[in-house]
Formats: structure tokens, C-alpha cells, sequence
């Protein structure tokens, strides 16, 4: 597997005091991979695996003069660790380096195994800067865009913030005091700015430059998102109106041709075979499924149903079919293990 980060660092499990945070017996070599976060002790010979798709959050938490990332796990576990660098015969932490770990492990988190279209650090509000004073009530993170959302992680305690694209209703370009912003607005008419920064002369400013490609980018992802969607729905419906057109013909339709005009998998075709026999009172006859006329159009009905949410997954409290990368069910609250 792929290392993307490796670096001699310190890393504690829980809460660790300053002084157990910097001891000899937390040092060891911090590893990022495309899968997980690993930490090798070197002292104790101590191994320590995080699983990417069990990091719940992370930031920055400054300690005295250590910058350190706090991670927060699915399981409510929580870890501490920077990166170091050597000096002559000994080794002390080094902000740069750790700095670099926090947005390697942004980008591995929040891509979730898509393509990145732009990725810069960057400010972040719940609806408009203030006209006075931009920096007030900004939130100072990570921005990553892929094709189906741009996220952010602020650098500071807080969770990820992830826009669906799917879900954005406009952007539009903002300029106030000559400075450029973006607000995003989205389909619950919740709207949100961002900007991006860079440093000059040790001062923080907008970098316009960026914004600009940033606001591009993203209604061109909108675009392309909005265009794959139609075409989906388009191929959806016409792989129902071959299971419809077989039905004009006889209520005997084979499993296997069936399964390929739904164009789904074995496993889950056999599952949904058995629903459908239950729910609309048809037979399993062999190789064939016998749809009850009298039920057709019911059956005709769940189905363009299943073929609009594959994609979808079902919450284990109420039953509803969410998307496979929700925390929480939007139904019904409850967290999505």
C-alpha cells in the first residue's frame, strides 16, 4: 500500500498530559496510507491503527509550544500526535511537518476514493462575512472539491462541513471591499461564504486569484452533476420500461434476463426478489418470477423506486434509504454506524 506521509513523531491514546505527550516511551514513527493512520512505538514497540473510515473528526490543538492534531474516532476514542524533525543528534516537533500531516490526512478523509478538483486552505461562515469586519466569526480550514461535494475542515475544534453538490442550489460570486467571496446556496435555502487565503509579508489576505478558479470550478462540477443525474433518471426509466414491456407480454419473466435490464448485482437482486415476492404476492416458479396481474403496476411502481436509490443504503431505526456516507439519519436522527 501506498505511504503517503511518514514521519518520527509522538503519539498518545486519550487525553495525555502535556509531560506523558512528550516522553520518550510516546515517540515512534506516525504512518498515513491511503486506509489508515499507524503508529509504531519505539520504545514499547506499541502499535496503534486507525482505520480512515473511522475518523470522526480532527484539528489542531496548540499545547504550550506543540502544535498537535487531536483525532476523534466513530467510536468516540480519541488520540493525540505530532510529527517531528531531526535537528543534529536528536529530534523535536516540528509544526511544518505536522501541518503537513493535517492536510494529507484531509485530503485521504474527505475525498472519500473520489478524484480532487481543488484543494486550498481557506475561510468559512454560516451565511455572509460581516461587512465591517471579514475575519469575525470566520472559520479557518481546508477546502477539498471532488465531483460529488466540497468539504471543509477547519483547523480549529469543529466537524467537517460537506456541501452536496447535488444539493447546491447557486453559487455566486460575492465582492465586497474590493475582497472576493463565494456564496453557496442550497436547495433548504441554507446558504453559506467562503474565501480563500494565502499569507504576504507574515499578513493574511484573500487570494482572489483562487476564488475566481474555486467559483469556476464548482459550477462546472454543479453543471456536470446536474447533467449525470438527467441522463441517469433517462437510463433508469427505460431499464423499467423493458421490465413493463415484458410484462405486456406475459406475467412469466426469467430471473436472469430481469436481473440484467435492472443491471444489478447477484446478491442484491436475489435479496429484492424474494421482498417483491413477499410484497406483491408473486411466485418464484425455477428460473422465473410470476408477477400477480392484478398487482403489475404496484410492482411496476417499486421498482422505478429501487433502480432511483441502489445507490442508497437503509437505516437500521426507521427503515428509510439514506445516503451511504451519512453520519446521521436525516429521518430520524439517529446515528448511522
Amino acid at each position: 500500500m501506498v505511504i503517503l506521509f511518514e514521519s518520527y513523531g509522538n503519539f498518545s491514546s486519550g487525553s495525555p498530559t502535556y509531560r506523558a505527550l512528550v516522553s520518550k516511551r510516546s515517540r515512534g514513527t506516525i504512518t498515513l496510507t491511503e486506509k489508515e493512520l499507524s503508529f509504531q512505538s519505539e520504545i514499547d514497540k506499541i502499535f496503534y491503527q486507525i482505520k480512515i473510515r473511522d475518523v470522526k473528526k480532527f484539528y489542531i490543538n496548540k499545547r504550550f509550544n506543540l502544535n498537535v492534531i487531536k483525532l476523534i474516532d466513530n467510536y468516540d476514542n480519541q488520540y493525540s500526535f505530532y510529527a517531528s524533525i531531526k535537528k543534529k543528534s536528536s529530534y523535536s516537533s516540528s509544526k511544518t511537518f505536522t501541518l503537513e500531516l493535517f492536510y494529507h490526512l484531509t485530503r485521504v478523509v474527505l475525498k472519500k476514493d473520489k478524484p480532487i478538483f481543488f484543494e486550498a486552505g481557506g475561510g468559512f461562515w454560516h451565511s455572509s462575512p460581516n461587512l465591517i469586519n471579514w475575519k469575525t466569526e470566520m472559520k479557518r480550514g481546508i477546502f477539498i472539491l471532488t465531483e460529488d461535494s466540497l468539504s471543509f475542515n477547519p483547523f480549529d475544534q469543529g466537524n467537517f462541513k460537506i456541501l452536496k453538490v447535488i444539493e447546491i442550489n447557486s453559487v455566486e460570486d460575492i465582492h465586497q471591499n474590493s475582497r472576493e467571496f463565494i456564496k453557496i446556496t442550497m436547495q433548504d435555502q441554507k446558504s453559506y461564504s467562503l474565501t480563500l487565503l494565502t499569507k504576504k509579508h507574515c499578513f493574511t489576505k484573500i487570494d482572489d486569484i483562487k476564488v475566481k478558479k474555486l467559483s469556476e470550478l464548482l459550477n462546472q462540477v454543479k453543471d456536470y452533476k446536474s447533467t449525470e443525474i438527467v441522463k441517469q433518471k433517462k437510463l433508469e426509466k427505460k431499464r423499467v420500461d423493458q421490465i413493463k414491456e415484458m410484462l405486456d407480454v406475459s406475467s412469466r419473466i426469467r430471473l436472469d434476463l430481469m436481473r440484467d435490464a435492472l443491471d444489478m448485482d447477484e446478491k442484491n437482486f436475489s435479496i429484492k426478489i424474494f421482498e417483491w415476492a413477499h410484497q406483491f404476492n408473486c411466485i418464484v416458479d425455477g428460473d422465473f418470477l410470476v408477477v400477480n396481474p392484478e398487482n403489475v403496476t404496484d410492482f411496476l411502481d417499486n421498482l422505478y423506486l429501487t433502480e432511483g436509490s441502489q445507490d442508497k443504503i437503509q437505516c437500521k431505526f426507521c427503515q428509510k434509504l439514506i445516503d451511504p456516507d451519512s453520519k446521521v439519519c436525516p429521518y430520524c436522527g439517529v446515528e448511522v454506524q
